[in-house]
């Protein structure tokens, strides 16, 4: 793909939330446990270490419950903003069932 689009944060957000729209995820399984929290996916940049894993049913849900375990605000994130909007899942995680296994 060339253009503009390539590089677009809305553009890729919005292509997360479509697939997903296509086919709900049956599970989720999102591996928290080294994360690139600057200049990603390449890098250099800042690693930060949740040590977690985290599965749900609700993309939107787990998408803001992993970045707020790597320190970012749920709302800056253009694909819970989206895919919330899409209808997706739910942002407030009071609505959900979250357990938390300890090591």
């Amino acid at each position: 793909m060339e253009g503009p689009e390539r590089n677009d944060p809305h553009f890729l957000a919005q292509s997360i939330v479509d697939l997903n729209l296509l086919r709900k995820p049956d599970l989720i399984i999102s591996d928290v446990s080294h994360v690139i929290t600057t200049n990603g996916p390449g890098g250099p940049g800042e690693i930060v270490s949740p040590m977690k894993v985290v599965a749900g049913t609700d993309p939107v849900a787990v998408d803001k419950y992993c970045a707020i375990q790597v320190g970012f605000f749920a709302e800056d994130v253009l694909t819970i903003k989206k895919g919330y909007e899409a209808g997706l899942g739910y942002k407030d995680l009071d609505r959900i069932n979250i357990v938390e296994i300890p090591k």
